[in-house]
């Protein structure tokens, strides 16, 4: 799985290097989720986090899952927003790609990459 993380944020860097200073990193340490951050800079900010393992207190999320950063720390594990094992991901350069009310990804042509496949 850290090898496929690993090329993940190669290739968000890759497609979101348009200009910006800054990068797409994998922060170590998580048992649970993976944590991508965002830096440009001195600033630093959660761009999302991928599910690492599946637990029984969630077990609507699967392995890869793409979630939205709901704090520092800690993902929103309401609503995965795709998984980038099987290339289902949809995210934007700001992060994974918020969902409308009525359940679908907020897709915008020619703006919104989906599924990046890192097989």
């Amino acid at each position: 799985m850290t090898q496929l993380l690993n090329k993940f944020v190669e290739k968000l860097n890759t497609i979101y290097r348009h200009g910006m200073r800054g990068a797409y990193v994998l922060e170590p340490g998580g048992r649970q989720y993976a944590k991508i951050v965002h830096s440009i800079a001195s600033s630093t900010s959660v761009w999302g986090f991928v599910v690492l393992k599946t637990s029984a207190a969630n077990p609507h999320l699967r392995v890869g899952d793409l979630l939205l950063a709901s704090s520092w720390k800690s993902p929103s594990v309401k609503n995965p927003r795709g998984n980038i094992i099987d290339g289902t991901d949809t995210h934007e350069w700001t992060g994974p790609v918020y969902m409308s009310t009525t359940g679908k990804f907020n897709h915008v042509p020619g703006r919104t990459n989906r599924g990046i496949l890192v097989s």
